[in-house]
């Protein structure tokens, strides 16, 4: 058990920009003995020598009341200086890092390489950003995200930030989850009667969520979990029905029989459509498109409504 856990434990797991926001919410409501966010890391990718945490900085900096309202990622009031000598040089531009947020990955991996754990410097960063919850990796070991498209294998950020999201899509895995352990703390703290709820941020489920669950144990201990009050809730929808058409729409484009909460299998695709009433309003968008963490994310422009990319919008407007 964490330290400081006390009966009413919310152990939330979350992504980035969608899901910092309701941990900051969660925060602003809770007492800092009672929330424990568990963070997804398969968007870790090395750039430029540096190892960058997209989803844990945005966590870090939105808790720690420093995040870009604007961007919803990196710092407030950031320069680019860094990124304009750069380009004058001709190097690898395609991911935008702020000069102050240099800071945060240039520390990190000097504490990575002296042989620190990513959970130390998480916990020790959110302490010099005056954050009082706990701020956790899914995992000290890596796991990272892998995007099967028809070109080849890639890297999330290069897929998702490097190439807009323009490959298309065949299947997501998460190479090295097999033998990766969750973070010091996170399933005891998932099975101990403390805990009261586990709370899915409104993050990307197949990219921000699964990769947490991947993590050996971390999907089991749900149903072991001893608390009286016991809840799994997802934000995302909650206070209305889900259609067939939201949970198809998950699973059409990388063909998944199984997915997300029971998302549906890709071949009743067609008579799902058809009944669901969504009018068949498709836009072309990945499957890391949809939520808060994916809009216009590192600088990426929200891409023209189409047809034929398997993604749709349900009855609320949400884009799934």
């Amino acid at each position: 058990m964490m330290a400081g856990a006390k009966a009413g434990h919310i152990v939330a797991l979350c992504g980035g920009i969608g899901g910092a926001k309701l941990a900051l919410g969660l925060s602003r409501v809770l007492a800092p003995e009672q929330l424990t966010v568990v963070v997804n890391t398969g968007d870790d990718f090395e750039h430029l020598g540096l190892h960058i945490s997209p989803d844990l900085d945005t966590v870090l900096y939105t808790l720690g009341g420093i995040a870009d309202p604007e961007r919803g990622w990196g710092r407030a009031g950031e320069t680019w200086n860094f990124m304009q000598a750069l380009a004058g040089l001709d190097g690898e531009n395609w991911f935008q890092l702020g000069d102050r947020d240099l800071a945060m990955h240039a520390t990190r991996t000097s504490f990575l390489r002296e042989g620190g754990t990513l959970s130390a410097f998480t916990a020790q960063a959110a302490r010099k950003l005056g954050i009082s919850v706990q701020i956790v990796p899914m995992s000290d070991d890596a796991v990272r995200t892998i995007v099967q498209t028809e070109e080849g294998d890639l890297p999330f950020q290069h897929y998702f930030v490097r190439r807009r999201c323009e490959p298309v899509v065949k299947a997501i895995r998460f190479e090295g989850a097999r033998s990766a352990s969750p973070a010091p703390g996170v399933l005891e703290l998932l099975a101990g009667p403390a805990a009261r709820a586990i709370v899915i941020c409104p993050s990307n489920p197949y990219l921000s969520v699964d990769p947490i669950l991947s993590v050996p144990g971390c999907a089991m201990r749900w149903p072991r979990a001893s608390a009286g009050d016991r809840r799994v809730a997802d934000h995302r929808w909650a206070g209305r029905k889900r259609t067939d058409c939201e949970d198809h729409a998950r699973a059409w484009r990388v063909g998944y029989d199984r997915g997300y909460r029971g998302a549906l299998s890709r071949s009743d695709r067609c008579a799902r459509h058809r009944s669901c009433g969504c009018r068949r309003r498709h836009v072309r968008r990945s499957p890391g498109a949809g939520d808060a963490d994916n809009d216009e994310k590192r600088g990426r422009p929200r891409a023209a409504c189409t047809r034929g990319s398997g993604f749709c919008r349900g009855p609320s407007g949400l884009i799934v």
